[in-house]
């Protein structure tokens, strides 16, 4: 398993530097067909689990049931949305050459991984 070590406001940074780039016309790696769905569908399984997780937490906050050290965290706010779907666009854009790839994820993958639905 690979642990990046990198924070977040790094990767808000580069993120943000990318899109200003706006060069997203070729990819930063070359990969056939297979390669391509296998990385959009273990891509895509990551951020559905995020998405999950962020919706419990926006459901426990709006019941009042959150400690106070994750109230005061700046999770599942608008902002925070619109920065990780900025990130999420600009990993899509440097490995596939678009910023939208859902698309072509793989349905069985997804029914492989049954544990992180919700």
């Amino acid at each position: 398993m690979i642990h990046l070590n990198i924070p977040l406001s790094r990767l808000e940074d580069e993120a943000s530097a990318m899109s200003e780039a706006d060069d997203f016309d070729k990819p930063i790696i070359d990969l056939n067909i297979e390669q391509r769905h296998r990385l959009i569908d273990l891509i895509e399984i990551g951020r559905k689990h995020a998405s999950h997780w962020w919706t419990m937490l926006n459901e426990m906050r709006c019941r009042g049931e959150l400690p106070i050290w994750v109230k005061e965290q700046a999770v599942r706010t608008a902002s925070d949305l619109y920065r990780w779907l900025n990130i999420c666009a600009c990993i899509n854009n440097a490995f596939f050459g678009q910023a939208s790839v859902s698309g072509e994820a793989s349905q069985q993958m997804f029914r492989c991984h049954h544990e992180l639905r919700g």
